[in-house]
């Protein structure tokens, strides 16, 4: 014989939903970025060696491709959390998306006047457009 006071069964609770419907579309989206992120910054390593060819130039003077995208990671982290915690995600995705343009359509002097200096100049806006870029998309995300 079962007891009955001890065999009430528990309503099972439904499974959370990962995300509201609503935001799915906007969350496939910006996480298919990150991946697009991800590949934009590699291409350091890609334009190392052949700054190194093209400008002829040395190991330590090539290390300052990495300095500057990276270095810009660090310059620009705490700014553009702030800058988004003050003006929000869409600004923050705009201002991200323009220092990146702006970093990329730098190039185009860049590559006219054979300047490395330029080129780091391009690249270290263009690694503080993906330093907000990332800074914002983190916290997007956990929202959504």
């Amino acid at each position: 014989m079962k007891d009955s006071i001890n065999s009430v069964e528990q309503p099972v609770a439904a499974k959370p939903a990962f995300t509201d419907r609503k935001f799915v579309t906007t969350m496939i989206f910006v996480t298919s970025l990150f991946m697009l992120w991800g590949v934009a910054i590699t291409m350091g390593d890609v334009l190392n060696k052949h700054f190194q060819h093209v400008l002829s130039l040395s190991r330590t003077q090539s290390a300052f491709v990495q300095f500057a995208i990276f270095g810009a990671y660090f310059v620009m982290g705490i700014p553009a959390g702030l800058f988004m915690k003050r003006f929000g995600y869409k600004n923050g995705v705009l201002l991200g998306l323009s220092l990146f343009a702006t970093g990329a359509f730098l190039f185009v002097p860049a590559a006219n006047t054979a300047s490395f200096g330029f080129f780091g100049v391009a690249l270290f806006i263009l690694g503080c457009g993906l330093s907000t870029l990332e800074t914002v998309a983190h916290p997007f995300v956990a929202s959504l």
